[in-house]
């Protein structure tokens, strides 16, 4: 690939995604206000804090964003999400536990 090619290339995806900016934007701010919605909900029906309401909330979510899709695709989304979000919670308790485990340089 030539540079002059290579440039025309690099000015057209940018503006590809200049024009697909909104749009994305706006589809990762309902996702997030539908996610807050179902975290804030399980948190007030489990009366506690702990990682199986994110788990749930992201499962509650896939499922809601995905209604428009026939039932068999909005449930492989809720459970990719439900399964996503639980790896990264199960990842971030590892972390804090090797976190706290570990002593600190500080402290010495």
């Amino acid at each position: 690939m030539t540079r002059r090619k290579l440039k025309a290339f690099i000015r057209k995806l940018f503006k590809i995604l200049r024009m697909n900016a909104p749009r994305t934007a706006g589809s990762f701010a309902m996702w997030a206000a539908v996610f807050s919605v179902c975290n804030c909900s399980t948190v007030n029906v489990q009366q506690k804090e702990d990682p199986w309401n994110s788990i749930i909330a992201s499962a509650a979510t896939g499922r809601i964003m995905s209604m428009r899709s026939e039932l068999r695709a909005a449930s492989k989304s809720a459970l990719g999400l439900g399964i996503l979000f639980g790896f990264a919670e199960g990842m971030n308790i590892i972390r804090k536990k090797f976190l706290e485990e570990r002593p600190s340089a500080l402290s010495a």
